[in-house]
């Protein structure tokens, strides 16, 4: 399924179910899924930019496995991301995946 994000770009979106899942282990505060949101995470400093489908903040290393292994369940991409200053836009979530930013 697809939807179009605030600058009418497409991007897919995830399943519901998959969503609560993800909220069911990082918390409903951590997992990022309006458009709003996930506009800031479309790009680095590069140029391109890509919509991810959701944004997923987890806390802890338990957290991260088991979103991850949602991710291997159900074959969704995702991009693990830093502080987005790249400069080639490998933090870009090309095919549409969920997005992990990485706290210091």
């Amino acid at each position: 399924m697809e939807a179009a994000d605030p600058e009418g770009q497409h991007r897919s979106v995830l399943p519901e179910s998959v969503l609560a899942a993800f909220r069911k282990i990082a918390g409903k505060d951590n997992v990022l899924s309006s458009p709003a949101e996930l506009l800031l995470y479309a790009y680095d400093a590069a140029i391109d930019r890509a919509v991810p489908s959701a944004v997923v903040l987890p806390e802890t290393t338990g957290q991260v496995s088991a979103v991850v292994k949602i991710c291997a369940q159900y074959k969704i991409p995702f991009v693990a991301r830093g502080a987005a200053t790249n400069l080639c836009g490998a933090t870009i979530p090309c095919r549409g995946p969920w997005c992990w930013p990485l706290r210091g």
